[in-house]
Order: C-alpha cells, then structure tokens, then sequence
C-alpha cells in the first residue's frame, strides 16, 4: 500500500495558496459592491404571538432572526448549540414566524430525536 500523495507536497501548497488568493479576491470584491448582506436584518423580530405559554430568551430571539435571515438569501443552515439550550423552541419559533408573518402553513418535514417528538405533536 502506497501512502504517499500523486503530486509533490510543494506543487499541492503551492496550488492551494493559488486558490485561496482567488477565494479571497473574490469575497473582497463582492465585498466592496455590496453583494453579500449583513449578518443582521434591518428589522427587529420579536416572539411570535403563535407560541403562547412562555417567552423566548434573547439567545433563542436571535437565533430565529439568524433563521429568517438566513431565509431572506436564500441560504440554509443547523441549529447546533450545546444540548438544552432550546433548539426545539426556536425551530418552532421558526415555522411561527412563517405563519405569522407570511402566512405559510403549508407541510413541513421536521426530523427529530424521539425525545422531543412531544413537544413538536403539541
């Protein structure tokens, strides 16, 4: 078994850093035109009035406004903080807020652990 790499370590760096400077040129200049948004909308969202019996914390507000911006360019992303935290809550929060503010009902596909199969049935 042959282990060592098919092109010489030195052309392999030397290409990477090649792609990397173009990477960084490329982001610089969408940068400057003003083609990547801001983490942060122009607009506060505050906790849907779909989720009654509790309030979000400010951790799970700005998680739900990471989730609409994400949203708005068409992005995607995971809900990953440490366990206890209320992802759950703030998933929820999420298909509120589409209720409320844009009137989506529709069907969602929601893929959870057992454990939390409860609280998404409510």
């Amino acid at each position: 078994m042959n282990l060592s790499p098919s092109v010489d370590e030195p052309t392999c760096l030397a290409h990477l850093e090649q792609l990397l400077s173009k990477v960084k040129q490329t982001v610089q200049s969408r940068i400057q035109s003003n083609q990547l948004s801001q983490y942060r909308l122009d607009f506060e969202i505050s906790q849907p009035k779909y989720l009654v019996n509790g309030v979000l914390q400010q951790h799970q507000i700005e998680a739900l406004e990471w989730m609409v911006d994400l949203a708005s360019q068409e992005s995607n992303g995971i809900l990953a903080d440490d366990m206890g935290l209320g992802k759950t809550i703030q998933a929820i929060s999420y298909l509120a807020y589409l209720k409320e503010e844009h009137g989506i009902i529709g069907k969602h596909l929601v893929l959870c652990p057992k454990s939390v199969c409860n609280n998404w049935i409510r």
